[in-house]
């Protein structure tokens, strides 16, 4: 009997399915040409999915390699299981798809660990397959994108997480956008606490910038922002070291799509890095169409990591004269009384977001517009 046990045990061991095994990439340059699409410049040389990422596969590019690609890419394309990609090396990762960087993603879950390095691309998406999803971290190193980026673009649970390095989204050369749950019912995050955020586009009025909660796309001046899932951009404390808009920043209303848009601060000990808006900030959406997202975005300010003996704390510097359009969700007026705070849509040199008139310390835990 316990002969017949033991053999049914195998049996059910050996009949039992099996999870996809895991594969590790290396990049080598063994035919030192940088080509990335080269299987013999990975170790092992082995792989078939090049140029794309299946899961559960994990690849790396580090030391002092530099790569480049010049097919359309997809990271997380297909498989089973969470494909990986890590980036920690001293030289340049480059895709050079016209028009189209890599998307990070596609079907199953991916993770990406930006460590150290350049990576170059055109325009990128985080989150782009409804079957998949991404978390992409970066803590070093830099990211330039020539044209646009989207944060959730078709998948829920979408995250840029920076904690450290530079991202700079657009080259001055067209109206590029950072758009943040961009698709229609889907989601995207993007949480700064370290490093840099450039974001640059031609027009600073319309058609351009960071968009949170929809799209922005032509159309005649304001343009058209359009429907898009829950956008969340947030900054955490004063570790990032700039976050700088060249462009319009627009916080979306509720949307057919069941996009809305929320900005919103986390203070440390000092309060919060303010972004700057070179153009046109807008807290409430118009629409021009039927189609459109509109009406007022979310603010949602904590406060509970605010130390004591911190003055005026700037939130958005808004360039020029201009004056913030529209107002996030009420309650939204100037001199709402939040702790020892106030908020002002005209403070600073007339026309930034600040909180004012505060000693630090001793407020209530999360201030919410809206949400």
């Amino acid at each position: 009997m316990k002969c017949f046990i033991a053999t049914m045990m195998i049996i059910g061991l050996v009949l039992a399915p099996v999870a996809a095994m895991a594969a590790g990439y290396t990049f080598d340059n063994d035919n030192a040409d940088n080509d990335w699409n080269n299987a013999v410049n990975w170790n092992p040389d082995t792989s078939a999915n090049l140029p794309n990422i299946h899961g559960p596969d994990d690849y790396t590019v580090d030391g002092a390699n530099s790569t480049a690609c010049a097919v359309f890419t997809e990271i997380g394309t297909a498989g089973s299981g969470t494909a990986y990609f890590t980036i920690d090396t001293s030289g340049t990762v480059s895709f050079t798809t016209p028009g189209n960087g890599p998307w990070y993603g596609r079907n199953v879950p991916t993770v990406v660990d930006h460590v150290s390095g350049t990576v170059n691309t055109e325009s990128s998406c985080i989150g782009r397959g409804t079957a998949g999803t991404c978390t992409y971290n970066l803590s070093g190193g830099a990211w330039n994108l020539a044209g646009a980026l989207t944060v959730g673009e078709q998948a829920t649970g979408a995250l840029l997480e920076q904690t450290g390095g530079a991202v700079s989204v657009g080259d001055n050369t067209s109206n590029d956008n950072l758009s943040i749950g961009m698709g229609v019912n889907y989601d995207g995050t993007y949480r700064i606490s370290g490093g840099s955020l450039t974001v640059n586009a031609t027009d600073l009025t319309a058609n351009g910038g960071m968009n949170i909660g929809g799209w922005w796309y032509g159309g005649a001046s304001p343009g058209n922002l359009y429907d898009g899932g829950p956008g969340l951009f947030e900054v955490v404390g004063t570790g990032p070291s700039s976050i700088t808009v060249n462009g319009q920043l627009a916080v979306s209303g509720n949307s057919a799509g069941g996009g809305k848009g929320t900005l919103k601060f986390t203070m440390g000990a000092g309060g919060v890095t303010p972004m700057t808006v070179n153009g046109t900030v807008r807290a409430t959406i118009a629409a021009t169409w039927a189609g459109d997202a509109r009406g007022d975005g979310d603010l949602v300010i904590d406060m509970t990591g605010l130390g004591g003996g911190v003055g005026d704390i700037p939130l958005i510097l808004n360039d020029g004269v201009d004056a913030i359009v529209g107002s996030f969700a009420a309650p939204a007026t100037n001199g709402a009384v939040y702790g020892s705070y106030a908020l002002n849509y005209s403070g600073g040199d007339g026309n930034d977001l600040v909180l004012e008139g505060g000693t630090g310390g001793a407020n209530p835990g999360t201030l919410i517009y809206g949400k």
